[in-house]
């Protein structure tokens, strides 16, 4: 898949970009399959690496900032093209210095509030390669997850400090992607109760099908 989105241009983010966001929309059964809808993408950045000197990424440190994409989909619209929006969007905040404002809080939100309401937001964090875990001889690790530990004080004052229009992004579904001895592992992070266990897997079967159906159908 990685290889794929490569040849198209595209880095393996984007394609999970559009991936994700068409199976997010396939889930508004209100809205007719070919109605435009405006979808947030919020992409974290991780900004350790891009300083001189650079912050060690074992540090301990929230040195992140974002991108927003808002992208207009249709249940039939191709996933390169919804990440290729995605990608350009992100690098048009690194270049000009969008999302290392986003980390300072000094970003400006008045172009995305004026864009009017959007639809359901999607939050995608893919952190890229790790290493594969070290494992005693006869075992193979199929998947692995992260883990991190958030203090709910600093949370609120998160959710103070944010324009109206940001709010409903900080609660939605994330996914968080990694790779790993050449796997993919995307995971949907949501609060309890917020997504139903038949919502949770009819957006799990739907992005696994279309990584795979990308694949196979690239594949020639």
């Amino acid at each position: 898949v990685h290889r794929r989105a490569r040849s198209a241009g595209l880095s393996l983010h984007a394609l999970i970009a559009g991936v994700i966001t068409l199976a997010e929309r396939a889930e508004l059964s209100d809205v007719a399959d070919d109605d435009p809808v405006r979808i947030a993408v919020f992409s974290p950045v991780d900004l350790r690496f891009r300083y001189d000197p650079p912050v060690p990424p074992a540090s301990v440190t929230n040195f992140a900032g974002a991108s927003t994409a808002v992208v207009t989909v249709r249940v039939g619209d191709a996933p390169e093209d919804i990440g290729r929006v995605v990608i350009d969007r992100l690098r048009a905040d690194l270049a000009d210095g969008t999302a290392a404002a986003d980390l300072s809080g000094t970003s400006d939100t008045t172009a995305q509030a004026d864009a009017g309401p959007a639809g359901v937001p999607i939050r995608i964090s893919n952190i890229g390669e790790v290493p594969a875990p070290v494992l005693p001889p006869g075992l193979v690790a199929e998947d692995f997850y992260t883990s991190s530990e958030v203090g709910i004080d600093r949370v609120r004052l998160l959710i103070r400090a944010m324009p109206p229009e940001a709010l409903e992004a900080l609660v939605g579904l994330h996914y968080h992607a990694l790779s790993f001895g050449g796997r993919l592992s995307i995971e949907m992070r949501y609060a309890p109760g917020t997504v139903s266990a038949d919502t949770a897997a009819r957006l799990r079967d739907r992005i696994v099908a279309g990584l795979r159906s990308y694949a196979v159908s690239h594949s020639a």
